[in-house]
């Protein structure tokens, strides 16, 4: 078996995320290396090094749990694996599902994913949620409104909310008690608690279309798609405990693409100006590969910078500097615009790119925008974008890595660069019910320090 590193591997480098999985597998098929609780991700982590130290003692080689392309530990590594037995081995479905590799959302073709055999379900994700999962807001959402109808989460815990919280995680418990599945918070694509769930709720959700009237009724594929499954506006109330009662009402069934809500304290400011904010969450949708947390992260900065209007005390519109259309005006997808060009000149679609290409340029070493998706939650993804495009990287990284140390003295060191290895701490304080909330809540208390006139902007990012 072939082993290869495009880059170093070490506590002290930056990582190729690609070296990093295929190095924790490699290690973990020769016994080195322990699978943390929150599973094998790309991102380097403590058990990634010291599975390296592993392998370097048992294999008499120096022990400084660092892998370089061409260097000794590569080269053996590759020898082993090329004379080690890898043919599959039978595991568990929970070892099963925490060790493969990390999903790659596709855009929905508006066909069941293939590993949902079962005509028209009701209720599935495309990953993991629950306790220390990858909890796509997507996901996220489709659980809760599903859990909605099961009666197993009340309408005042929030179930048209995207983050992944302690009464979610329990809502899951407390389902597979009832339903007599194995009790761990947690729930994987088509498992044994995701198909209990669908068997549980889909009477209910089908018997309620039944009572639409046809120009009203959403396919059930449709949907599924959009992570619906919640109990439309106008069901009636009621536990939901299997006893004839129905479940609590929650949000209408979403049309595909269809923009979320101005945010409240935002609404004044919007009035008269709606179609700003249609537009600008369309223009979001024109980019290439995007993710629904991307989309929620630019159309947060739209929202908080003011729409389409331009800044009366600066060249900014949409919190856009005319520095920073300069940097990016006429390369790329923007090779269109005329440089020179001013932001408050540029139409919606092109200042969603120029977010794009900005975040990318923060963030290089780390996937650039693809980084909020590999966050896994979606108001951490916000609190790490808002301060840096508010303060820029070094001040906005500072903050959010100050946060994380006041919440586990364990976190890398403060450098003011958002690199593999605050990426791989932040993920796992967000993933971790005890902490979440205190690294929001340090999140949000330091980048009010630094702009105290904006307080009410930066609560948003509490729990």
């Amino acid at each position: 078996m072939t082993f290869r590193l495009t880059g170093p591997i070490g506590a002290d480098y930056n990582h190729d995320l690609d070296d990093v999985f295929r190095s924790k597998k490699a290690l973990k098929d020769l016994g080195h290396f322990e699978t943390p609780a929150y599973g094998v991700t790309e991102y380097p982590d403590q058990s990634l090094f010291d599975g390296v130290r592993s392998f370097q003692r048992a294999n008499g080689l120096k022990q400084d749990g660092i892998m370089k392309p061409g260097g000794g530990t590569e080269r053996a590594i590759g020898k082993v694996l090329g004379g080690a037995d890898t043919r599959p081995r039978a595991r568990g479905i929970a070892e099963a599902a925490r060790d493969r590799e990390p999903i790659r959302r596709e855009p929905f073709d508006g066909k069941p994913p293939v590993h949902d055999r079962r005509p028209e379900a009701i209720f599935g994700t495309m990953g993991e949620v629950g306790w220390g999962r990858r909890n796509h807001p997507s996901d996220v959402l489709a659980a809760r409104r599903a859990l909605a109808w099961s009666g197993h989460l009340p309408a005042k815990q929030g179930v048209d909310s995207k983050d992944a919280d302690n009464d979610l995680f329990r809502a899951i418990e407390n389902f597979q008690g009832t339903a007599g599945v194995k009790r761990d918070g947690w729930m994987g694509p088509a498992g044994e608690t995701a198909r209990a769930l669908d068997k549980a709720i889909a009477p209910k959700v089908r018997d309620h279309l039944k009572t639409e009237s046809d120009s009203e009724r959403v396919p059930l594929a449709e949907n599924r798609a959009a992570g619906d499954g919640a109990p439309p506006a106008g069901a009636k109330p009621g536990a939901g405990d299997g006893a004839g009662n129905t479940a609590p009402p929650a949000a209408p069934i979403p049309k595909p693409d269809q923009a979320p809500p101005i945010p409240d304290d935002k609404k004044d400011w919007f009035k008269g100006r709606e179609r700003e904010w249609r537009d600008f969450y369309a223009a979001t949708g024109k980019l290439p590969g995007g993710s629904e947390t991307e989309r929620h992260v630019y159309m947060r900065i739209f929202g908080r910078e003011g729409g389409m209007a331009k800044d009366p005390n600066s060249s900014a519109a949409s919190g856009l500097l005319a520095e920073t259309a300069k940097r990016f005006i006429g390369t790329g997808d923007l090779s269109h615009v005329k440089p020179g060009t001013k932001p408050k000149d540029l139409p919606a679609v092109d200042r969603a790119r120029l977010y794009r290409r900005y975040m990318d340029a923060e963030f290089p070493k780390i996937g650039g925008h693809k980084v909020f998706e590999r966050i896994g939650d979606e108001k951490g993804a916000v609190a790490l974008a808002e301060g840096v495009f508010r303060f820029g990287h070094e001040k906005g990284a500072k903050a959010v890595q100050k946060a994380m140390k006041n919440v586990d003295p364990r976190a890398p060191e403060i450098d003011e660069v958002f690199g593999s290895k605050s990426l791989a701490a932040y993920r796992r304080l967000l993933a971790d019910p005890a902490t979440r909330g205190q690294l929001l809540n340090a999140i949000a208390n330091e980048l009010t320090g630094k702009a105290k006139g904006e307080t009410g902007r930066f609560d948003k990012l509490r729990p």
